[in-house]
C-alpha cells in the first residue's frame, strides 16, 4: 500500500499525531525522553508525515529553516531533526521524495541565496542518503571539506549546539545523554560496512552507538540533484497543511 505525505506546521500537529509520532521513535531509539523530545520538536516550523493509515504514522520527519550569515555573505540552511520511517515501510521512497518537495520550494523562497541541508546523522542510513541524492556533499571518503563549507558547518553548530561540538571531528557529543539507536538496528547497520559510504561513516562517527551525530552538508541546488531526486520528486506527492 503507498504511503501518503504530508508536510505539516508543528503549530497544526493533533496530540494523537505527537503521540504517534514519539512512540515510533521510540520503538527505534534507546534513552529517549518525552520531555526532551517535545522540547526538539517545538524548535522545529515543519513534519514530514508519512502515513499507511489516518489513525497510522509509518514514518516522520521534523525540519528547521533558517538563516545564517557566514563570512559576510547570507545562507539559507534546512535542518532536518528526528527522523525515523518503520522498518516495513523503508523500501519506498516517500520520505526522500517529500524532502524534495521541500527543497524545491526552499529553491524558490531563498531566490538568489545560496541554500544548503544541514544533516545530523545517527546513523548510516541517514548519511547513505547524501550520496543517494547529492553528487556532491560533504564529509566524504572521495574528498577532505573545502574550507568555506567547514566554516557554515563550524558556525551553526557552534551556535546551535555549544560545546556539545567538536570541531576538530566535525562530532556532536552528548556523552550518551540523548537518543540512539537501539542495540538491533546498530547489529544490522554493521552488515553493511562493506560500503565504502557506510564505512566511512563507521570509521568518521564510531561513537554513533552512543549518540554521537556527525554533521554533513550538501548544497540545494538544481545542479548539486542526483538523478534520484527528479525520480522521487515525479513519483511523490505531498499535502501542504499550513
Amino acid at each position: 500500500m503507498p504511503l501518503s505525505s504530508s508536510i505539516t506546521a508543528v503549530s497544526r500537529l493533533a496530540p494523537p499525531d505527537i503521540d504517534r509520532m514519539f512512540d515510533l521513535h521510540r520503538r527505534y531509539y534507546d534513552n529517549l525522553d518525552r520531555r526532551r523530545f517535545l522540547l526538539d520538536l517545538g524548535e522545529k516550523q515543519w513534519v514530514i508525515l508519512l502515513r499507511n493509515a489516518p489513525d497510522e504514522i509509518a514514518g516522520f520527519s521534523t525540519v528547521q529553516t533558517f538563516r545564517t550569515e557566514i563570512d559576510g555573505s547570507p545562507h539559507a540552511i534546512l535542518f532536518s531533526g528526528d527522523t525515523v520511517v518503520a522498518q516495513r515501510h523503508r523500501q519506498h521512497s516517500t520520505l526522500a521524495g517529500s524532502f524534495c518537495h521541500f527543497m524545491v520550494r526552499m529553491l524558490d523562497i531563498h531566490r538568489g541565496v545560496p541554500c544548503h541541508w544541514l544533516l545530523l546523522s545517527k546513523g548510516y542510513r541517514t548519511y547513505r542518503f547524501l550520496p543517494l541524492y547529492f553528487k556532491i556533499f560533504y564529509p566524504t571518503f572521495r574528498t577532505s571539506t573545502p574550507s568555506q563549507y567547514q566554516r557554515l558547518m563550524d558556525g551553526i553548530c557552534r551556535t546551535k549546539f555549544g560545546d556539545y561540538y567538536n570541531a576538530s571531528t566535525g562530532i556532536l557529543q552528548f556523552g550518551g545523554n540523548r537518543d540512539y539507536l537501539n542495540a538491533d538496528v546498530c547489529a544490522a547497520d554493521m552488515m553493511r560496512s562493506a560500503d565504502r559510504h557506510v564505512r566511512f561513516y563507521l570509521e568518521r562517527n564510531p561513537g554513533f552507538r552512543r549518540g554521537d551525530e556527525l554533521v554533513c552538508l550538501a548544497d540545494i541546488s538544481y545542479g548539486n540533484f542526483g538523478r534520484h531526486i527528479f525520480r522521487a520528486l515525479e513519483r511523490t506527492r505531498v499535502s501542504w497543511n499550513e
